[in-house]
């Protein structure tokens, strides 16, 4: 087990009682609320705090097992394993292209997943991987690395693909003083549909296979924001996207919030890091002036703007757009219903949506300064 190091912070920086995490006492903080330590953050102690270790659990001690030796860095890394994970892996990728574009349903993937999983659990018996002493016992760990990978692939593929479609909204040229973040739904509720079909097809196989007590991790909570869901993927740092694997600022507040259907949110900050710093105001013979940063200029790293839509029951696609300013002229920190809120709360509709929408912030690039690897092989067991 990698070791949980305490983090120190203020009580108000805690969400919320604990939460029990296959046998510990794991509490969520708020990054918001809490200074980096002097040596950053590291994998274990960005997002959760473990009070206490309570008994071991079946499916801790699977993933005990799982880190050790089939791990996403086994997966990738290892020759004896990784030479049969990562064909594999990449057959879960291209199918998961294919299933957000429409080419094939949920059921098809899951068939094919659960078809490439047992391809990877033979593989590890016929090799005895990791020792014929423990091969025999690793079905278990093997079926669980294969699927967190799995999940990932599909979650990196919807917010991959979610991006791309927002591109075509961008203004100008991204660098690295700019944001642009697109929200659609649609992903969120494909992805609940793939992983619930992967899901049910696992513990089918799992249960047909002799391994009646395979359990599929709580993801949420524990943390590991790449495998959780389509909410928890997508707040990751947009321009540095997914081949570098991190993750960065929380665009979104609660994950398991479940959005509108048929809501799209888009999102850009301006930025020029060749041009010369703004200025905010002037000084002449008649007094200071102030500069007027009133529409987004996506050259201007002071300059933003975002609009939301969803289309309601009638079929009617409701929009409503706002230009914001960011620091020294405007805010550093914005809950997106300070920007964006639609009228007629008395309509359910509406009012589901203005939910939702609180539950976006938004701030310049550069508000989050540190930067955190994905949570990969952290476990809470006893």
């Amino acid at each position: 087990m990698n070791a949980v190091r305490n983090v120190s912070g203020s009580l108000d920086a805690y969400l919320g009682p604990p939460q029990k995490v296959n046998g510990v006492d794991v509490y969520r903080l708020d990054r918001f609320k809490q200074e980096p330590p002097p040596e950053g953050f590291d994998t274990d102690s960005i997002t959760w705090y473990a009070k206490d270790f309570g008994p071991c659990t079946h499916l801790s001690s699977v993933q005990g097992e799982k880190e050790i030796f089939f791990s996403s860095t086994h997966m990738r890394l290892t020759e004896h394993i990784g030479s049969v994970a990562q064909p594999l892996l990449k057959e879960v990728e291209d199918s998961a292209k294919q299933f957000f574009s429409g080419k094939i349903s949920a059921d098809e993937f899951a068939r094919r997943f659960t078809d490439l999983a047992d391809t990877f659990v033979s593989a590890c018996q016929e090799r005895q991987y990791p020792n014929a002493l423990f091969a025999s016992l690793s079905n278990e760990p093997a079926l669980l690395g294969f699927y967190e990978q799995s999940r990932r692939l599909v979650l990196q593929a919807a917010v991959t693909q979610n991006r791309e479609e927002g591109e075509q909204f961008l203004t100008g040229e991204m660098n690295s003083q700019r944001i642009m973040l697109y929200y659609n739904s649609d992903y969120y509720y494909m992805t609940e549909d793939v992983i619930g079909a992967m899901d049910k097809m696992l513990l089918d196989y799992a249960k047909e296979n002799g391994m009646d007590e395979f359990e599929i991790p709580d993801y949420g909570a524990m943390g590991w924001h790449q495998y959780n869901n389509f909410n928890s993927a997508f707040s990751g740092n947009p321009n540095r996207g997914w081949k570098l694997e991190v993750l960065h600022d929380e665009y979104i507040m609660d994950y398991d919030m479940v959005p509108p259907k048929g809501f799209r949110w888009f999102y850009q900050s301006g930025g020029d890091p060749k041009a010369d710093a703004p200025i905010v105001s002037y000084e002449d013979e008649y007094g200071i002036h102030e500069n007027d940063f009133s529409k987004f200029d996506p050259t201007n790293f002071l300059t933003a703007t975002t609009w939301v839509s969803y289309q309601d029951s009638s079929g009617k696609t409701n929009f409503f757009s706002a230009d914001f300013n960011f620091a020294p002229v405007g805010k550093a920190l914005y809950n997106l219903s300070e920007l964006l809120t639609f009228s007629g709360n008395r309509n359910a509709e509406a009012a589901e949506v203005n939910r939702f929408i609180k539950n976006f912030r938004v701030f310049p690039q550069g508000y989050c300064s540190w930067t955190i690897p994905p949570r990969t092989n952290w476990s809470a067991r006893g």
